[in-house]
């Protein structure tokens, strides 16, 4: 017994010298206030640390750092592997740099996680400008539940970020991007994050090999794009909500590529969608309303545009056109399939430029104030299998030295179903063009025009043609529409016009 008692005094005394040693650096160490955390950080001074930074500097890989509710004013460097610094909750930890340092910075690190903290950049007096977030060469990043504002440049920056993810954030009031993903970042999944009120973009994606995954995410009220893809990047952009941006909801240039799918592209001030410098897009399943211009407007760029919704914006429902400059290629296609393209104040499509090539088909193309689709300045139009109902103008208008091969299409309710003129030519055969005000219409001095014009039925048109006589290779005959009253305009499979139309 009598040993007992002296080896339980000598413990008590060792920790006590231990206790002191530590009290003399202005340290104390008190038992963890869970098993779940190796260190706790508290400005009250309950846990093993006041200081955040002093807790990181001390950690080994794989603890756990949890940081107490309280305003820190201090930059904060994460430079050993496995950490993971877990706050309290954004609403609860802030910490704030005000040194012209970002406010934490992971480096050249992996298997790190940050969550539960506001980040807070305010800048100094001559600030020369830093991100709030910097993560730069890190591998296996987990950042998510955290605010990040105030920076001089972008809220969160990743640059050569592999493997990680970043979600269920804040980024705002940012003077550059909400998210600025640069320098080949790639298997990077960001996701359920909320990007507003940045004075750039809410999300910015450059560099070759940067090629984040971003879905369900909020990108709204940014003073220019809220998403900008340039310099080979390319993203997948999926399930995303960008609205009420003061440029685009997407812009894509400078040989940025993009997968743009199922997102809703709304009330942006410009363009649902722009390309400019051989951007190139593959654009499925959209929706694109309300946009102050076009839903899309592509410009010297490639796309293929399928099954979107694409009603009410400003100016066109797709706006394409490809032209010379120093950055040209020989021939821009754009290939537009399956859409719906309803209710826009100029044209559903329209295209232009001599280095442009349209092929547009199986669309529904509906109420537009202008026309239905519009092929111009030398642009070459492959316009078949569309419904196109209810134009403005025309249901397909050909000019300006443009070229078409019109096939397959039913126009009906439109105020001229087909207009060709100022050098405007084409081929048209086996469309349907019924219960137009005008059938078809060439100007007076275009008569002379080397048109292929035959095999097309002409059904109640108020006005069958002006301009050109139908001939007999043309039909002026009820095509057997399957339910008219109720807007079916397929032709009856034992209509002797059958396959024709669209």
């Amino acid at each position: 017994m009598k040993k007992f008692f002296v080896l339980l005094i000598g413990v008590i005394l060792i920790l006590g010298f231990s206790t002191i040693s530590f009290a003399a650096r202005g340290v104390v160490v008190l038992p963890k206030t869970s098993g779940e955390y190796d260190i706790v950080v508290s400005q009250a001074g309950d846990g093993d640390y006041k200081n955040i930074q002093d807790a990181l500097d001390e950690a080994k890989e794989g603890d756990t750092i949890f940081v107490k509710a309280g305003k820190y004013e201090e930059s904060l460097y994460v430079e050993a592997n496995g950490i993971k610094l877990i706050g309290e909750g954004k609403d609860k930890v802030e910490v704030i740099a005000k040194n012209g340092e970002s406010v934490i910075s992971i480096a050249d690190v992996k298997g790190v996680e940050v969550s539960g903290f506001t980040f807070t950049y305010v800048a100094p007096e001559n600030d020369e400008g830093n991100a709030c977030v910097w993560i730069s060469n890190g591998d296996d990043i987990s950042f998510h539940d955290n605010k990040a504002q105030g920076a001089t440049y972008s809220g969160i920056e990743l640059s050569n970020v592999q493997n990680s993810k970043i979600y269920n954030n804040i980024a705002e009031n940012n003077k550059q991007s909400g998210i600025f993903v640069n320098n080949g970042a790639y298997n990077l999944l960001i996701y359920k994050n909320i990007s507003r009120n940045n004075g750039y973009h809410g999300l910015e994606v450059t560099d070759d090999g940067s090629v984040p995954f971003v879905f369900s995410n909020n990108f709204k009220e940014n003073k220019e794009a809220g998403i900008y893809i340039h310099d080979y990047a390319g993203p997948i952009i999926k399930n995303n909500n960008i609205t009420g941006n003061g440029h685009s909801g997407i812009v894509i240039s400078k040989q940025g590529r993009a997968l743009v799918v199922s997102n809703e592209i709304t009330g942006n001030k410009e363009d649902g969608i722009y390309m400019y410098k051989n951007g190139s897009a593959r654009v499925i399943s959209n929706k694109l309303v309300n946009n102050g211009i076009s839903g899309m407007t592509i410009n010297n760029s490639f796309a293929t545009i399928i099954n979107n919704f694409i009603l009410n914006n400003k100016q066109f429902g797709i706006d394409a056109y490809g032209k010379p400059d120093e950055d040209a290629e020989d021939l821009y296609e754009v290939t537009i399939t399956k859409n719906t393209i309803q209710g826009n104040s100029y044209s559903g499509i329209g295209c232009g430029g001599n280095l442009l090539k349209l092929s547009a088909s199986y669309n529904l193309i509906k109420s537009n104030k202008e026309d239905g689709i519009l092929v111009y300045e030398e642009s070459e139009g492959n316009v078949f299998n569309n419904l196109i109902i209810g134009a403005g103008l025309n249901g397909i208008e050909v000019r300006k030295d443009a070229r078409a091969f019109v096939m397959n299409n039913t126009l009906v309710k439109n105020e001229t179903g087909i207009y060709s003129h100022d050098n405007g030519y084409g081929t048209y055969i086996y469309n349907i063009v019924a219960f137009n005000k005008l059938g078809i219409r060439y100007k007076e001095e275009d008569r002379e025009l080397k048109i292929v014009h035959m095999m097309n039925v002409y059904w109640k048109n108020k006005k069958t043609n002006t301009g050109i006589e139908l001939g007999d290779d043309n039909f002026n005959k009820d095509p057997g529409f399957v339910d008219e009253e109720n807007g079916n305009y397929k032709v009856k499979s034992d209509s002797e016009f059958a396959g024709w139309g669209y």
